[in-house]
């Protein structure tokens, strides 16, 4: 199962943090991959949640600690359908999940 959140663009810097630092704490504090793209609607970011229950529930908690309900949507995702979302940041190398998003959210 995956988890995927639907933001406002407007609280998306929340997420990320300064310099990535909140994303790579939550990524660090719950073992899930956390992965943030264009959603169909441009004004809005899917942020996608990958891990065992336990590190996907973790990091959903500490995002809802950040953002309150300014979540607009979950989603749950079944094992077969996570398999396709793109997994491009680990919870390792600061610097790492820096030069990801320096290259630009990916699409979905």
């Amino acid at each position: 199962m995956g988890i995927v959140l639907v933001v406002d663009v407007e609280v998306i810097g929340a997420i990320i943090g300064r310099k990535r630092k909140t994303l790579v704490n939550i990524q660090l504090q719950s073992g899930a991959i956390i992965n943030i793209s264009y959603n169909k609607n441009r004004d809005l970011r899917n942020v996608e949640i990958t891990g065992t229950d336990d590190e996907q529930h973790a990091a959903c908690d500490l995002i809802k600690e950040i953002l309150g309900n300014k979540i607009l949507e979950t989603y749950y995702i079944e094992k077969e359908k996570s398999s396709d979302l793109e997994v491009t940041s680990e919870p390792t190398d600061p610097e790492m999940v820096s030069e990801r998003f320096a290259a630009g959210p990916s699409n979905v």
